[in-house]
């Protein structure tokens, strides 16, 4: 649901989504800083869910799970 979440804000652009929320939230240098805080962690929540996605294809893990290896074992 995360990973929707995300892609619909990648679909539209960002600064424009930014102006549109502080036009929104009204006039303030604190409703900006929640406007762009709220546009700019989407690419750090896809970066935190590639990272692990990609580790989990690596040749080691695969062998953990081929032997039989608990996955907190494996973490």
């Amino acid at each position: 649901m995360l990973v929707r979440l995300i892609d619909v804000f990648f679909a539209f652009p960002g600064i424009l989504l930014a102006i549109a929320l502080a036009a929104v939230l009204g006039p303030g240098i604190e409703n900006v800083v929640i406007a762009l805080a709220a546009v700019g962690w989407v690419g750090f929540a896809r970066l935190a869910r590639a990272q692990p996605l990609s580790l989990k294809q690596r040749g080691h893990v695969e062998a953990a799970v081929a032997l039989g290896t608990v996955p907190p074992r494996i973490l």
